[in-house]
């Protein structure tokens, strides 16, 4: 796929493998030296040429309008562009699609480290953590503290406790009943920038 021009007077371009891709690929320059645009020129082509699933994770923004066709593009290539399922998930802007997780598909040290539980200094909590089996579908906030403080176990109230003073399920990021970045995934769209 060709990707651009060389600088060097010829009339050859330059070119990438698509089939290359399907790996883990490294990109990297100084800061000015055009790495977001070729970058942009690079995933269009991926989506143009390839069948490639790509995921791409862009704290800065720079790609969040990977969906829209510019008004002087090939009109094949628009057209073409035009019919690839691509999802734009935020997480700064409430414009569009929200990047959402589920506290319940996180590990168990994910959980931990939100709930900022140290498995040594926070032992009982933590144990309490780890053998807490909940289902994802009937998970509700409230019952889980409630289910927590109805026991005279003091980990459990402990880990109530914790979970209510850092009001970690009141976070914007979880769910709530909405789709998570997981189920996006699981869709296979062609692109997903969250």
């Amino acid at each position: 796929m060709i990707i651009g021009s060389r600088n060097d007077g010829s009339d050859s371009g330059v070119s990438l493998r698509a089939e290359r891709f399907n790996r883990h690929t490294f990109w990297c320059g100084q800061s000015g030296s055009g790495k977001t645009y070729a970058l942009g020129m690079v995933l269009e082509q991926l989506l143009l040429h390839t069948e490639l699933p790509l995921l791409i994770l862009d704290p800065n923004a720079d790609f969040t309008r990977l969906n829209e066709v510019r008004s002087d593009a090939d009109t094949e290539e628009a057209r073409a562009l035009a019919e690839i399922p691509v999802r734009i998930l935020h997480s700064t802007s409430t414009d569009g699609e929200q990047v959402r997780a589920r506290f319940t598909d996180l590990s168990v040290a994910s959980k931990a480290a939100a709930l900022q539980l140290d498995p040594i200094s926070d032992a009982e909590e933590f144990n309490v953590l780890l053998h807490t089996d909940v289902d994802p579908k009937t998970f509700n906030n409230e019952s889980f503290i409630t289910g927590l403080r109805a026991s005279n176990d003091p980990g459990k109230l402990k880990l109530a406790n914790r979970i209510e003073n850092l009001q970690v399920l009141e976070w914007d990021l979880w769910s709530r009943g909405v789709e998570a970045i997981t189920d996006v995934i699981d869709t296979h769209p062609r692109a997903n920038s969250p």
